[in-house]
């Protein structure tokens, strides 16, 4: 069968990626962006069923993220989430009955029932609605919403929170939604955005490989979501269904999923795959970077911090507060930060974002580390000598509140032991002896933390061939291949 548009049923697609499972078209009518072939409805209820069982998924990050659908407590970072959709809606209608489609395992009407809500909620995992059932009490069905809606109720609010790009036919979808709403009811959707920062890099990388890098690609487009609305996209398949926008507004994505392994977020394996070989330090790292905001308060509190309601207090009383500067232009950075001072929040640190007018404004602070901000790694690619270099060795040390630019050590920081061991790497080209080395380093490296490493940055280069060769690939990526920063120089 050849793609066909889910939303205006045109069949004039246009290929935007081929990836290992399927494709991803836009179609020419309507823009639309799609998935094709669609898996069987066989396959996306045993996914589910996984999910919310067992945790298993082809995605390892989501196995915490979907814990976070069984704990009701006022800390879950969902609760909260949920707890800001139900005021937005407030805005519109008062607490009465509210339908939740695909309400799993029970979490939304969980807290949509503290806030004056009377609940009901459909969902077709049985494993799902059995939790809701029996750990909030609430009264739900198992069963498909289109044979639900068929028994004429109707309420005063229906919500599908990130459902309708898992519909089959969107727009036949919110038509029935439509019927079941209360006459001045609301009807509250969300949907990841396609739009993203995420799909515009990921998108760089896959044509500028030819469509051979698809990793990245295949941690936003993943096999249960056919669709991937736009505001625009999503506004227009509303009207489709003769529904009425009121509010529509966009929101910084939860990118947990989406982020790089645990290894890899420090700095580590990610950059370094075949240096990281001692199965204690994958541990270790792994442990480092999972996100846990209880084993976060755990570690505060167990080293004199102290909890006032939900601020963070330092030992000495004072509250916690830790501001991270930006230039106002760099989107990416911006979302980055927001990301981050957003999990800050959840710990009880006051933490915002503080935008920079310009270069000028941004970098003497940032470049002497006089605030919190964030700042690119110079480091050799080809192996981590560099890497440890720049954040561990006295040789690279800068004082504190002064430019750190000429060797990266942002931190300020300088360790003996490891000065040692990069001294002895320095003078030895047997790979054995430096990959002894390196594992001595990497265990420094997690014990003292100097730096927190979020995310790897690429690095953008063009070369021809015709008069000179030998130039770093992915095969043999032997340096920077832009060899203007040290040590590749």
């Amino acid at each position: 069968m050849s793609p066909f548009c889910p939303v205006c049923d045109a069949t004039n697609p246009r290929l935007r990626y081929r990836l290992t499972r399927f494709s991803i078209f836009r179609c020419a009518d309507c823009a639309q962006v799609y998935l094709w072939p669609l898996p069987s409805e066989e396959e996306i209820r045993r996914l589910f069923a996984n999910l919310y069982t067992t945790g298993d998924t082809m995605l390892p990050e989501l196995r915490g993220y979907y814990a976070y659908c069984f704990d009701d407590s006022p800390a879950n970072p969902l609760v909260q989430t949920y707890e800001h959709w139900l005021a937005v809606l407030e805005r519109h209608h008062r607490p009465g009955t509210i339908l939740d489609i695909g309400c799993g395992t029970g979490l939304f009407l969980a807290v949509a029932r503290r806030r004056g809500w009377v609940p009901f909620g459909v969902d077709e995992s049985g494993e799902a609605t059995r939790h809701a059932r029996e750990r909030f009490g609430l009264d739900v069905e198992t069963g498909d919403f289109a044979a639900f809606a068929a028994g004429g109720r109707t309420f005063d609010a229906i919500t599908m929170w990130d459902i309708i790009e898992h519909a089959r036919d969107p727009v036949a979808l919110l038509a029935a939604v439509r019927r079941c709403v209360a006459p001045g009811g609301v009807v509250g959707v969300s949907t990841p955005n396609q739009r993203s920062i995420l799909d515009v890099v990921a998108g760089a990388l896959y044509r500028l490989t030819s469509g051979r890098f698809t990793g990245p690609l295949e941690r936003f487009y993943v096999d249960q979501h056919f669709l991937y609305f736009t505001p625009l996209t999503l506004e227009r398949v509303l009207v489709r269904a003769e529904l009425e926008v009121v509010h529509l507004q966009r929101e910084l994505t939860d990118l947990r999923r989406l982020t790089l392994s645990p290894a890899m977020r420090l700095g580590l394996s990610g950059l370094f795959p075949q240096w990281v070989t001692n199965p204690g330090i994958k541990k270790v790292a792994h442990q480092m970077a999972a996100y846990s905001p209880n084993a976060a308060k755990k570690m505060l509190t167990d080293n004199g911090f102290k909890y006032d309601g939900s601020k963070l207090l330092d030992p000495k009383g004072n509250p916690v507060k830790l501001d991270i500067h930006v230039i106002s232009g760099w989107s990416d950075w911006v979302a980055s930060n927001q990301i981050i001072t957003k999990n800050l929040r959840g710990i009880g640190i006051d933490s915002n974002v503080k935008l920079e007018p310009s270069w000028g404004d941004w970098f003497p602070n940032a470049f002497s580390t006089k605030n919190p901000t964030l700042l690119w790694q110079i480091a050799s690619r080809g192996s981590p000598y560099g890497y440890f270099y720049a954040n561990l060795s006295k040789n690279a040390f800068i004082r504190s509140q002064t430019d750190a630019s000429p060797t990266g050590n942002w931190e300020h920081f300088a360790d003996p032991s490891a000065t040692k061991l990069l001294d002895q790497w320095k003078v030895t080209l047997d790979p054995a002896k430096q990959h002894r080395i390196a594992t001595q380093l990497e265990k420094i490296f997690l014990d003292q933390l100097p730096i927190v490493p979020v995310m790897i940055g690429a690095r953008w280069s063009t070369y021809s061939t015709k008069y000179f060769h030998c130039f770093p690939t992915k095969a043999n990526f032997y340096a920077d291949p832009i060899f203007t920063t040290n040590p590749d120089n």
